[in-house]
């Protein structure tokens, strides 16, 4: 943790890079430039909780062509903001967590993002509670099967633009994003999963389109809270509790009015 500078001495060829600065906490500076990443695989966790700011990682010297494994990879990371116009992405297949708890990041652009071969999205953004606002409708989501808690305790999150070729929205996806007052389900969608929208106490109303097959439990609407029965069981014990001020758009006969029907909620 107290590592400050990184200079690498002779070229170095690895072919993971996992943790490689994990918890250097008060790192300033990284020179890269003996570092062949060339036949490198996997970067998980390579900037977990770095201190190091955006301004001295140089990715253009690093080829990642063949990573086909991010995840975590800015995990807890200090930095307020990240250029990724030089990272390759086309190869990877896990973003999952790659910018989770990354709590000082306050703006992100992921238009150069190559997910083209993304697989696991889940918990990508989770944690990132200065992000005020983020579009993702350019990543490629088709070969996505995990979503789940992609944007979870994104707490400042006000603008979100979300892409059309999303089907799943994932269990606990946008959990906890209590600024978050408006958002477009897009046609694409047919199935949003268990708590995707719990504790989103902004979001007072919400358009489901007629493509939405499936809402599952919990999924729009609620609340979500923990509490400690300390007399009886002596657990932690959840509960949830329905938004009274919450209100559901969509057409009759659809999933979402069957939902809002079952749960007593406005449509």
């Amino acid at each position: 943790g107290t590592i400050k500078s990184v200079r690498m001495e002779d070229p170095i060829r690895p072919v993971d890079l996992d943790a490689f600065f994990y918890n250097c906490r008060k790192l300033e500076s990284v020179d890269m430039s003996l570092l062949d990443t060339s036949r490198t695989k996997s970067m998980r966790g390579m900037f977990v909780s770095a201190g190091v700011s955006a301004d001295v990682l140089d990715f253009a010297r690093l080829d990642t062509s063949n990573v086909t494994d991010m995840a975590w990879l800015f995990s807890g990371m200090k930095a307020t903001e990240l250029d990724l116009s030089a990272l390759d992405t086309r190869n990877v297949k896990n973003f999952s967590y790659m910018f989770e708890n990354a709590s000082n990041l306050e703006s992100l652009d992921l238009s150069t993002l190559n997910t083209d071969n993304a697989e696991n999205m889940s918990g990508m953004f989770t944690g990132c509670g200065k992000l005020t606002e983020l579009a993702v409708d350019t990543l490629n989501t088709s070969k996505v099967t995990d979503m789940q808690r992609m944007f979870s305790g994104c707490s400042g999150l006000a603008d979100l633009s979300i892409g059309s070729g999303i089907k799943t929205i994932g269990t606990a996806a946008f959990r906890g994003c209590s600024t978050l007052d408006e958002i477009t389900i897009p046609n694409s969608v047919t199935t949003i999963k268990e708590d995707a929208f719990v504790n989103c106490e902004n979001l007072k109303q919400i358009y489901i389109p007629a493509s939405v097959s499936s809402i599952e439990e919990h999924a729009l609407g609620y609340e979500r809270y923990t509490y400690h029965d300390y007399i009886f069981s002596g657990e932690w014990i959840t509960k949830y509790r329905l938004y009274l001020d919450f209100s559901i758009c969509g057409v009759i006969g659809s999933a979402a009015h069957e939902y809002a029907q079952q749960n007593n909620i406005p449509f």
